[in-house]
């Protein structure tokens, strides 16, 4: 339930709950433009491409988020944001991300099926979508 001076904010994946939290804003990559959710927005769903997710939390913390694309829903200050990835930007470490495009790249050459193939090629673009949108992002989150 929330109050009518915040946002109820709740990040989603298929694996678990990102983060939940009341905020004072939302800004969102929309699919056709990104945008900026306030206490009282008009109901809306839209879609989401790959990007930053920036929450003001009611400390007026900001706090930001890699997402991959997805859908984000605003009904009655509630923001529900479902992503197949989400991530804190201060978790995000680059090193790890490359060493693993690595591992997915040698298991590539490794593939013995096309199953091993495509689930490899799946994991390198996963991977090199995550670093190339914290690398876009990396000006205007400093």
């Amino acid at each position: 339930m929330t109050n009518n001076k915040f946002l109820s904010v709740e990040i989603v994946t298929a694996q678990s709950v990102v983060y939940k939290g009341e905020a004072s804003s939302v800004s969102v990559q929309g699919s056709q433009s990104p945008f900026t959710i306030l206490v009282n927005h008009s109901p809306i769903v839209s879609s989401l491409d790959d990007g930053i997710l920036k929450i003001k939390d009611v400390n007026d913390k900001k706090l930001m988020f890699i997402t991959s694309s997805g859908f984000v829903e605003v009904n009655k200050n509630v923001v529900s944001v479902l992503v197949e990835y989400a991530e804190n930007i201060d978790k995000f470490d680059v090193n790890l991300i490359n060493k693993q495009i690595e591992s997915a790249k040698e298991k590539l050459a490794a593939a013995e099926t096309k199953a091993e193939s495509d689930s490899a090629k799946k994991a390198i673009k996963m991977l090199e979508s995550r670093l190339k949108t914290y690398m876009y992002n990396n000006n205007s989150i400093n």
